[in-house]
């Protein structure tokens, strides 16, 4: 299992310099992983800034870190080993859900906390005080690169007969970003952009949505009276009515919202 686990580690290290990204694998979550403690003390520190509302003069370009989700693992065991957050990891894979993050998944990880966009006004319309601290860098994610993550990660790294396909150890985690000459599109994946603002925060409700937080309708049935002003059907006046009437048959289960 653990040599399938390294040809596949291999694999991914090739696409990644194929395709221009500047990654380190991890391949485990503790202390024995020399990768994962460069991390570790990096978003360490970004996340006591956030928590003592401190900022650095000036922000460096994040390092991103790949991560193999192994069984039995999730979101949740990303943040208590590395301290990132939700916002951070979800922005920059861009998740809608937290709960698509199982076994098997890439995660790319970054050694600072904040928030990742597509979209520069999003940005710089969320956070103007901060909009000049904004940082433009080449996308670990592209689509090219991630519909070829997603290919190897079902690889079973045998031939015919369970001989692995290599037997190779990979001489150095860090993937140098290359460019190969004449390739026009390898260039265009270069130019992709994401924008990073560091050591913010998504407002509560953009984080309950991507944890899956949302308003449940308590009871299925009609809504016979809404919300604001209404004629009272007890006294026949006008009057504001602060709540939602929901009609519904006698013993339907009631949530809460």
């Amino acid at each position: 299992m653990k040599k399938i686990l390294i040809n596949i580690f291999i694999i991914i290290q090739a696409i990644y310099a194929a395709y221009g990204a500047n990654i380190t694998i991890i391949e485990d979550l503790n202390y024995t992983d020399q990768s994962f403690m460069k991390l570790y003390r990096s978003t360490v520190d970004s996340k006591n800034r956030l928590i003592k509302k401190t900022r650095l003069q000036e922000y460096p370009v994040p390092n991103f870190y790949l991560y193999i989700l192994k069984k039995g693992e999730d979101i949740w065991t990303i943040i208590a080993k590395t301290s990132l957050n939700i916002d951070t990891i979800a922005t920059l894979n861009r998740i809608d859900f937290i709960g698509d993050l199982i076994e098997g998944k890439n995660v790319i990880l970054p050694d600072l906390l904040g928030v990742f966009s597509e979209d520069l006004d999003y940005l710089q319309d969320k956070y103007p005080e901060l909009a000049e601290e904004i940082i433009s860098i080449d996308d670990p994610l592209s689509d090219e690169t991630l519909n070829q993550i997603g290919k190897v990660s079902t690889l079973q790294g045998t031939q015919p007969g369970g001989q692995p396909t290599s037997s190779m150890q990979p001489s150095n985690k860090v993937i140098a970003k290359t460019q190969r000459p004449n390739d026009q599109f390898n260039d265009q994946l270069l130019k992709k952009k994401i924008y990073f603002l560091p050591e913010v925060k998504l407002d509560f409700i953009e984080v309950a949505y991507i944890r899956g937080v949302v308003f449940h309708h308590p009871l299925s049935g009609i809504e016979s009276s809404g919300f604001g002003i209404r004629k009272d059907p007890f006294i026949n006046e006008l009057t504001f009515h602060g709540g939602v009437d929901i009609a519904a048959a006698e013993g339907k289960p009631v949530r809460a919202a």
